[in-house]
């Protein structure tokens, strides 16, 4: 099923937002808009991937052990933000 244009919106919209943050490079924004232009179906849409970033934090932020400063993180994976820890 064809995504609609209310389901494309939002994601070009959450795209635009990633750019203007800083999140995503302009090859890689580039990318993205052409594919969510040309998804066959709404699922498509859905990347499936989640991104930690530490915005500086002090306490800092920790993914199965190791501090990082951004990561891709998947379910099960450990993550500690300050004195919060928790699994996907």
């Amino acid at each position: 099923m064809r995504p609609s244009e209310d389901t494309r919106g939002h994601t070009l919209a959450a795209l635009r937002r990633g750019y203007v943050s800083g999140r995503l490079q302009t090859d890689t924004f580039s990318f993205r808009v052409e594919r969510a232009l040309s998804a066959d179906s709404s699922r498509e849409l859905r990347d499936g991937r989640w991104f930690l970033v530490d915005l500086d934090s002090s306490n800092g932020t920790l993914v199965n052990g190791r501090r990082v400063r951004d990561a891709e993180v998947r379910v099960g994976d450990r993550v500690r933000l300050g004195a919060a820890r928790f699994t996907l």
